[in-house]
């Protein structure tokens, strides 16, 4: 890393140990990039859950080292670059955008996280890393969009990517990727292009990862960020060929409803394209909700208002769109979604509708 520049500061490396952070996020950067300098060898996450229940796991320094080295090979990023980190450092895909950067002798900008962070870049980045959130706000501002399309390598993870966000995307001449990965795989192990010449829905695993499933058809990694062992995880997927696999959802996102199982996130992906045709920006899930009948019913719940002339339209297109078993039975406003820290929708929650109607 040649410099950062931090709380407005462009500092040189060597002097960051003279730099007295006065935020928590600025903090948690100064220390892990002291004690990578210092040649700490190990280091302490939280998983999210991709792969169990959460916990804490150790990750040594070769694993990150191998990891930011795939990263830096498939996008081309030279010491030239300038790095943008503006995700919550205390996360592994905070962390491995700083070793990136260090591995890799790149300028790093910091800016503190935030729905749309890009509002605050006030010079020209070469490689950012964002959540859905933040693309979604940087797309809806003109400004913001500007800055996001001059960026040449932008990677997205820590959710889905909505499929109005695809359609927003897919015509735009820099690289913008959707990442597949977890803490256990010390970040993203496969990208997605989704801005122009993308070549499909599948991710595409990075050199040197091996891929595969088990018997519930959920996917299965080995590669050496995994200290070559099997991580197998609760997400299933359609694999395509060796490197090359389609991801349908996670194995307990699914609703049995009437002996159908229905995957959450397709069906989910099925509505988003309903909401980009009729103009709703609103964040919705879908939930299985228990039913005398059908054992469990689909319900989709949304956040915020809609208009009456557009519920009407939506209640009417999805039987279009959808088997009548995917179908929702009924739909729920409430106020706002829980999110975790890493800004993705809590959706082990009971949520309360404020309104609700049976369609």
């Amino acid at each position: 890393m040649a410099w950062i520049k931090i709380e407005g500061q462009r500092i040189d490396l060597h002097d960051l140990q003279d730099f007295h952070p006065s935020s928590p996020n600025s903090e948690n950067i100064v220390e892990f990039i002291n004690s990578w300098l210092s040649g700490q060898q190990s280091f302490e996450f939280q998983t999210s859950g991709s792969t169990g229940k959460p916990k804490k796991i150790t990750i040594s320094r070769t694993q990150m080292e191998c990891s930011a080295n795939m990263t830096i090979k498939a996008l081309s990023l030279t010491s030239s670059d300038t790095a943008l980190l503006c995700m919550n450092p205390a996360f592994i895909g905070g962390k491995m955008m700083i070793v990136r950067s260090l591995i890799n002798q790149m300028n790093l900008v910091v800016i503190e996280p935030s729905s749309n962070p890009l509002k605050e870049l006030d010079e020209p980045v070469d490689y950012a890393a964002l959540v859905p959130l933040q693309l979604i706000n940087a797309i809806n501002n003109s400004d913001s969009f500007k800055k996001l399309k001059s960026i040449s390598n932008i990677i997205v993870g820590g959710g889905q990517v909505s499929e109005s966000v695809r359609q927003e995307v897919k015509s735009l001449d820099n690289h913008i990727y959707s990442t597949y990965g977890m803490t256990e795989t010390v970040s993203h192990i496969a990208l997605q292009l989704l801005s122009k010449h993308s070549d499909g829905n599948h991710f595409t695993a990075l050199d040197g990862v091996e891929i595969g499933t088990d018997e519930r058809e959920c996917l299965a990694i080995k590669a050496e960020v995994t200290n070559n062992s099997l991580i197998v995880t609760n997400d299933r997927v359609e694999i395509i060929d060796s490197n090359k696999f389609r991801w349908l959802g996670r194995i307990d996102n699914v609703i049995n409803s009437g002996g159908i199982k229905v995957q959450i996130e397709q069906v989910e992906n099925v509505i988003s394209e309903i909401f980009n045709s009729l103009g709703l920006v609103n964040r919705f899930i879908l939930k299985g909700f228990k039913d005398d009948f059908l054992g469990e019913k689909v319900i989709l719940i949304i956040e915020g208002k809609i208009d009456g002339e557009s519920l009407k339209s939506l209640s009417e297109y999805l039987p279009t769109k959808l088997h009548k078993y995917e179908k929702p039975k009924e739909i729920h406003f409430i106020e706002k979604f829980i999110e975790t820290p890493t800004d993705k929708i809590i959706r082990n929650t009971d949520y309360k509708a404020v309104s609700s109607i049976v369609i």
